[in-house]
């Protein structure tokens, strides 16, 4: 049997959107208004520049997140152009608002590619703008660097064009699931989902983990778009008599879900994917008294040891903006866009770049360490669980 180390927890102030970001370590023994936004700080109107585009939901329910990513690489792309940018050119990230609606998204990408002349599209937020802009990028050969995103279809099979630098929903289940088995010593259980493409994929991703360790799920509640079904969730889960319940649903769901669990003196280990930690979860979890438990798909903000991540905390209060999850993110998913960029020389050449981004095996940027191949356009394989306390995600460390 796996011997497991000490559990060390690190505990900071993070949100998805722009809140602040502190750090005390400790040792415990417990385990539609569409706009554009320039990425250049000064730039001469004559200077050349490599275009980018984005399209973002700038305003609506997921506008917290996606300022915070177009913010985080807009730090990172000013410090490459003032420094001169990549071989004297100056990159430009174009950002058109889309409000998450995959028809104005696939309007978005048209106009980046055919009037903007963008050479790239960046950081493309979500599964349905996704889905509705693959065809035309494919057919138009354009690479599409950093979606936001953790769903299978875009990691398997590996999309030429398409390289995505955080970690899968699989794989935050797969963390999920060997947190409980092998730290916490639990196999019972269960699955709370919602009834859309979202929970099935949560469902297939928890199964998937499950099977790793010879658990069988103990029970599920699955509930429609409609919140009055939590009491007939619960009901069906707690036939299974878990000691954990994974959530694969939206905030609204999971705070409704765990709050009504624990009215009924329901108390398991509640599990979240990084889609729900948004600041309204954190705001609205604050309070309770409960295990709560969130995956991140970067871990990286953790080691303020490395180079890259006081990079970020340095650069970000130099702009005047206080550092988050999302924001470490988007800064991160712009280093490796640059990395790639440098690679060719600045040129706008898309196979060429795709070439390059395939090249990076052994990608270390200042301690953050990533890695692509012709075979792998993931750069990031594992995940990190975060614990859920008094609106505040507290890293775990077990080994």
């Amino acid at each position: 049997m796996k011997t497991w180390g000490p559990v060390y927890l690190i505990a900071g102030l993070i949100t998805v959107g722009a809140s602040s970001l502190t750090f005390a370590a400790k040792k415990s023994n417990k385990v539609k208004k569409t706009e554009a936004v320039s990425a250049v700080a000064a730039v001469p109107s004559n200077a050349p520049k490599i275009l980018i585009g984005s399209t973002m939901a700038l305003t609506g329910a997921h506008s917290a997140d996606a300022l915070a990513y177009r913010d985080g690489s807009k730090i990172y792309f000013d410090r490459i152009n003032n420094d001169g940018g990549i071989a004297g050119q100056h990159i430009e990230n174009i950002v058109y608002d889309d409000g998450y609606d995959p028809k104005t998204a696939l309007e978005n990408v048209k106009k980046l590619v055919n009037e903007d002349k963008v050479f790239s599209l960046f950081q493309v937020y979500g599964d349905r703008d996704m889905r509705a802009i693959m065809p035309f990028c494919e057919n138009n050969r354009v690479p599409i660097i950093a979606p936001i995103s953790g769903s299978l279809f875009l990691r398997n099979p590996v999309q030429s064009n398409i390289f995505v630098v955080r970690t899968s929903d699989m794989s935050e289940t797969a963390e999920m699931v060997k947190y409980l088995v092998d730290v916490r010593r639990i196999r019972e259980i269960s699955l709370f989902a919602e009834d859309n493409a979202y929970g099935i994929a949560g469902k297939s991703a928890l199964q998937f983990a499950l099977n790793k360790y010879k658990v069988k799920r103990a029970s599920e509640g699955v509930i429609r778009q409609d919140l009055a079904e939590i009491d007939k969730a619960i009901d069906d889960i707690q036939a299974g008599n878990p000691k954990a319940v994974i959530l694969w649903s939206d905030d609204k769901a999971a705070v409704a879900f765990i709050k009504r669990s624990l009215e009924r003196k329901f108390k398991p280990y509640f599990l979240v994917s990084s889609f729900v930690t948004t600041e309204e979860f954190l705001r609205e979890t604050a309070k309770l008294e409960a295990d709560i438990f969130a995956s991140q798909p970067v871990p990286y903000i953790i080691s303020q040891d490395s180079q890259f991540t006081q990079g970020y905390l340095k650069d970000s209060k130099a702009a005047g903006k206080s550092p988050s999850t999302a924001g470490f993110e988007g800064y991160l998913n712009a280093a490796v866009l640059v990395e790639g960029l440098r690679r060719i020389g600045g040129k706008p050449d898309r196979a060429a770049l795709t070439a390059a981004l395939e090249s990076m095996k052994t990608l270390d940027l200042g301690g953050v360490k990533l890695s692509f191949s012709p075979n792998n356009h993931e750069a990031i394989g594992k995940s990190t669980l975060v614990k859920v306390q008094a609106g505040m995600l507290i890293y775990l460390y077990y080994f």
